[in-house]
């Protein structure tokens, strides 16, 4: 049952991607890996981006290693880095659409450093209870 099941929704999301690629709508044109790969990020992940437009809202990139995913940063979420086309940087994300195939990310350092210590097992903080443990002595 849950084979068929499983096979079933494989063939509505193919049938669904070839519907919006006919009609150019929402990731007309991405290739299946693009798709699984905009779905199997989550919200702290820590990707790396290219920087293809500076608009005075924000900055628009896309997936390093995966061509035709966009992400879009705010410039509240740039503060901090200095952003010019085709400048390769780390991001982390902060939603993902796996609808249309969009991601908002931050490139903030802080941030981007905080979730690359937790990715490799650090605890992201330690410097900060370390300060407060001084301060409280």
């Amino acid at each position: 049952f849950f084979a068929e099941e499983k096979a079933l929704c494989a063939a509505k999301a193919q049938a669904r991607a070839k519907a919006e690629a006919k009609a150019g709508g929402a990731g007309a044109g991405l290739g299946l890996r693009a798709r699984r790969r905009v779905c199997g990020l989550h919200f702290g992940d820590v990707v790396e981006v290219a920087v293809t437009g500076v608009k005075p809202y924000g900055v628009i990139v896309t997936l390093a290693d995966e061509e035709g995913v966009t992400g879009f940063v705010t410039m509240e979420q740039a503060k901090g880095v200095s952003c010019v086309a085709g400048a390769r940087l780390p991001a982390v994300v902060l939603d993902v659409d796996g609808a249309k195939c969009l991601l908002d990310l931050s490139l903030r350092p802080e941030l981007v450093a905080a979730r690359r210590g937790v990715a490799a097992g650090q605890d992201a903080f330690a410097h900060v209870r370390r300060a407060d443990n001084n301060n409280n002595k």
